[in-house]
């Protein structure tokens, strides 16, 4: 289909955002007016009703007019499907309707509902301060299609309250959750739906009208959201996604992420391998962070490679391995009970003694870790063993009268065999079998080659740059968290081995750390020493997020 281009409002061009048409240089196009309308309704219509134009989008509704549960199953064979279902002719008499909404595209005000609606705070040294709220965000989108979308459309009222619920829900839900399709659609009412213009049987009206509300959802309402605003994990600030105005972001300082992180500015090449990323959000500004779940793509091809994380599962399983055999100092044991275990040792004898604690936070752990000790720590701890063997396993669970399965990696030490390795594999609470798919043998080479390519060789695009890691370990990797875990268990070795005392507890998550203790001189020991902080590590402590308790000092909130 060729691609055209639309005079919008200079002020505001998103009628060409919505229809996914891009600006094409050939004037050709544009001699003739009423062509040019007929291309906007066929590509509208080709949009929302991929079936009865011979297309395929992401949905495609298997309705068999006996099972209302059948709807939202995609099918990826397209034209098998329309030989199975029949094909469903193109609905007549709607352009009308659909004149409507390009009028309302390409005419509404956006700018004004965009502006009133939307916070235009300006990013300054707390970026939780410019968000918009999830209010402002549902009032613009709701404004936005009810301008859209004629009344006739939708078939009624109770739809269209269905739909807005909907897209209610949807800006509140957290990263990851999901909606169900076939679970909105047995909310809509269909008999309604273009009663006067559209003829044809109640399955090929059902399946009309699906194609209808996903475009909705789908297309234009994803579209809004992805044009207009920035959206990240709320995280720690909140329940959600946060969402930032685009304008708003593209003001805010882009180069100090650079500076402040050591991005090393790469020049890339055809043979350059990368990775997208995203910003994530701190009380202190942005961070970039690589999206090494999805693929990666060679710059200037469409050609991919599997995602980082997925190279990454068996040094997962690897380290995790070391990480248990190593957990034995203590260290990771669970707060709470370590903690009464010591009040019934120590002040059972004087209840009068007072606990004193610190609490510490390593400042962007992940981030400020020298590469060259991570590198250096995690070949000490694997250099023990000079293969590992790695299992990968199907896991089957069971949840009602459902089975589904789920895939991992278990590792061992190359001197036990295969067989050993096997035998000792026991299926977790939640698991009811655990099939074995292969068994493949790494040697510490390979291990340690891809955690330095990892480290040092990940190249991601942020912003339209791109960019490699001089210092630290990207954020979102597999093996991050077990690599993190060893370089701390190095500096507790190096640096902080009398917080292994029976006179203290000593607990750490992450990049917390916690010492409580009725020994001020010990809880200040600590403290004193956290301040100089770990220059052979990288890492400096955060006094912004320290709270002391000591005799000479208050708790400090702050």
């Amino acid at each position: 289909m060729d691609v055209i281009q639309v005079q919008t409002d200079q002020n505001y061009g998103l009628g060409h955002v919505f229809l996914r048409i891009q600006q094409k240089h050939d004037h050709g196009n544009h001699t003739n007016p009423d062509g040019l309308r007929q291309k906007f309704y066929q590509m509208l219509l080709s949009d929302i009703f991929p079936r009865a134009n011979d297309l395929q989008n992401a949905f495609t509704s298997a309705y068999n007019g006996k099972d209302i549960r059948a709807l939202g199953k995609p099918h990826f064979d397209y034209r098998q499907n329309c030989k199975e279902d029949g094909f469903i002719p193109q609905p007549e008499g709607i352009n009308f309707l659909l004149d409507k909404v390009i009028n309302s595209m390409l005419k509404a005000p956006w700018m004004y509902l965009y502006d009133r609606l939307c916070s235009q705070t300006p990013i300054r040294s707390n970026p939780i301060e410019s968000t918009c709220s999830h209010a402002q965000v549902i009032l613009f989108v709701k404004n936005v299609i009810s301008a859209l979308i004629p009344d006739e459309l939708w078939g009624g009222m109770h739809n269209k309250t269905v739909i807005m619920e909907t897209i209610e829900q949807f800006i509140g839900l957290s990263d990851g959750t999901k909606l169900l399709f076939h679970e909105i659609m047995k909310k809509i009412k269909t008999h309604l739906w273009l009663k006067s213009i559209l003829e044809c049987d109640p399955a090929q009206k059902r399946q009309l009208h699906s194609e209808f509300i996903w475009w909705i959802l789908d297309q234009l309402f994803c579209s809004l959201l992805r044009t207009n605003f920035y959206i990240m994990s709320a995280g720690k600030f909140g329940t959600g996604s946060i969402f930032f105005r685009q304008g708003i972001l593209k003001e805010a300082p882009w180069v100090g992420i650079a500076e402040k992180y050591e991005l090393c500015l790469v020049n890339p090449e055809e043979t350059t391998l990368y990775t997208e990323a995203k910003l994530g959000i701190k009380s202190t500004g942005f961070c970039p962070v690589a999206l090494l779940n999805r693929q990666q793509h060679y710059v200037g091809t469409s050609v991919n490679k599997e995602p980082v994380n997925s190279i990454l599962k068996p040094i997962q399983s690897i380290l995790s391995l070391e990480n248990d055999m190593v957990n034995d100092n203590g260290l990771y044991h669970e707060l709470q009970g370590a903690l009464e275990e010591y009040i019934i040792t120590h002040r059972w004898q004087d209840s009068s003694k007072p606990l004193w604690f610190a609490k510490t936070d390593i400042s962007s752990c992940f981030e400020n870790m020298k590469q060259d000790k991570l590198l250096q720590v995690v070949k000490e701890q694997t250099s023990q063993c000079k293969e590992y063997n790695v299992c990968s396993l199907v896991a089957v669970h069971y949840a009602g009268d459902k089975v589904f399965t789920t895939s991992k990696m278990v590792a061992s030490p190359s001197d036990e065999s295969v067989h050993e390795m096997i035998a000792n594999l026991k299926p977790r609470k939640n698991e009811k079998a655990l099939l074995i798919k292969k068994v493949d043998t790494l040697s510490q080479e390979q291990v340690m080659k891809t955690i330095e390519q990892l480290v040092t060789e990940t190249t991601f695009k942020i912003n339209g740059s791109y960019y490699k890691y001089k210092r630290g370990i990207p954020r979102g990797a597999l093996i991050s968290d077990a690599v993190y875990r060893q370089v701390f268990n190095s500096l507790v070795k190096e640096e902080l081995e009398f917080v292994q005392s029976k006179d203290c507890v000593f607990q750490n998550c992450v990049d917390d750390m916690l010492i409580i203790s009725h020994d001020d001189g010990l809880v200040e020991k600590f403290v004193n020493r956290m301040e100089k902080g770990f220059p052979n590590y990288g890492w400096s402590i955060n006094k912004m997020k320290s709270k002391i308790h000591l005799p000479k000092s208050p708790i400090l909130e702050n």
